[in-house]
């Protein structure tokens, strides 16, 4: 390795776990100043006890190579007072480039970490709850503080019910200063309201349903930047047409509105088509007017009752073949375990037949089954008598992303 270019070794590190990062930084010298970035990147503070932070405090000043590697923050394991504010101040101080703070919703904590210098620092934020502890007091002063960090770009916080965002701020003057910042934002829809056309918007993770009239509003402001999409998701073995709704990405929309995409979740892979009457699929499918008049050249599939049932499936599928750059898709069935998802994963073997070259990962999360997920990753090509084909390996039973940050 000691010919290879040193950013190429930075990248080999990356993907090793800590265990043998540490193995590595034990053994040779030579790449230990390599390890160390890694290692120190992110660093979990816990309550230990006040000598224990003094330590760390003073293992930072004395080692400058540590200090300035830290850019995470991370005091989410800190709650009801169990840390002198200035304590973690004086740790915030040590490490000198960090960049990212997460944090507990934690209302005995209320953001007192931050102060006008650090508040210029905070680029990104994470905010986890406890839900014994969490209440409006953070909240309040969580939106009272966002438009006051003015170089932040990410911002991750648990969902608020619109009511509550309003009466904090009733005519959205302050979501509108810092939602317009942000490159990545995961949160309730409520603050997209009040998005601009300049906005650098790329990922977006709602904890909520959107609404269909805020997503073709987003379709005509970040459409074209969009890379990342991701809504809700609400394991039930029945699914209402309500939970379908308003929780459920809808396939005729997606291509149309974002069509540079990169990442999306969660589609929803319905049951056997015929068992979805045409009706209904206009409503879940086609939520605004414009679209009812595209819906006879769509993909009908067998007579049930009175008329047609579209092929709700093969919508998706079409969908899909129109995101040309999507790298990664996570979908969620509802099939029963009895018949072992099998009209789910011969979905996902069309999928893998028809996708976008650039598809590299697909996702299918199946919780009344057992597997209860799959995750296909290309593995690379093989060539037959049509061409090259992707070839693809499975795991079962891991974690689904993207709940896996």
């Amino acid at each position: 390795m000691e010919r290879l270019p040193t950013e190429l070794v930075i990248q080999i590190l990356s993907y090793m776990s800590t265990k043998e990062l540490k193995a590595i930084g034990l053994v040779s010298s030579e790449y230990r100043y390599l390890v160390l970035p890694t290692l120190f990147r992110r660093i979990r503070l816990s309550f230990w006890g006040v000598r224990d932070m003094e330590d760390l405090i003073t293992c930072f000043r004395n080692n400058t190579v540590l200090s300035s590697a830290v850019r995470v923050v991370d005091m989410q394991l800190i709650r009801n007072s169990n840390c002198p504010v200035e304590v973690l101040r004086r740790i915030m101080e040590t490490t000198t480039r960090w960049e990212e703070l997460v944090l507990s919703m934690d209302d005995h904590i209320p953001l007192a970490v931050l102060d006008d210098n650090t508040k210029l620092q905070l680029r990104r934020l994470r905010c986890f709850t406890w839900p014994w502890s969490t209440g409006p007091k953070f909240y309040h002063l969580l939106l009272d503080m966002l438009p006051t960090c003015t170089n932040l770009v990410e911002v991750w916080m648990p969902d608020l019910e619109e009511e509550r965002i309003k009466a904090i701020d009733p005519a959205g003057l302050a979501a509108a200063t810092w939602v317009n910042r942000l490159e990545k934002y995961g949160g309730p829809p409520h603050p997209l309201n009040y998005l601009h056309n300049s906005t650098p918007l790329c990922h977006l993770t709602c904890t909520t349903g959107i609404p269909s009239s805020l997503l073709q509003r987003l379709g005509g402001l970040v459409g074209q930047q969009l890379l990342h999409i991701h809504f809700p998701l609400y394991v039930t073995e029945k699914p209402d047409i309500r939970l379908i709704r308003n929780t459920y990405l809808p396939p005729l929309l997606i291509p149309s509105l974002f069509p540079n995409l990169r990442h999306v979740a969660w589609f929803l892979i319905l049951p056997q088509p015929g068992s979805i009457l045409g009706d209904l699929v206009r409503f879940l499918l086609a939520p605004t007017s414009l679209l009812i008049t595209h819906i006879q050249d769509l993909p009908r599939a067998k007579s049930s009752g009175d008329e047609a049932a579209l092929d709700t499936n093969g919508i998706l599928l079409d969908a899909i073949q129109r995101l040309h750059f999507l790298r990664q898709v996570c979908f969620i069935s509802h099939h029963a375990s009895d018949v072992l998802t099998k009209p789910a994963l011969k979905f996902v073997d069309d999928v893998q037949k028809k996708s976008p070259p650039s598809l590299q990962a697909i996702c299918l999360w199946a919780p009344s089954s057992n597997p209860w997920s799959y995750t296909f990753r290309e593995k690379g090509v093989e060539s037959t008598n049509e061409g090259t084909q992707k070839l693809w390996s499975c795991e079962t039973n891991v974690p689904v992303p993207p709940f896996c940050h």
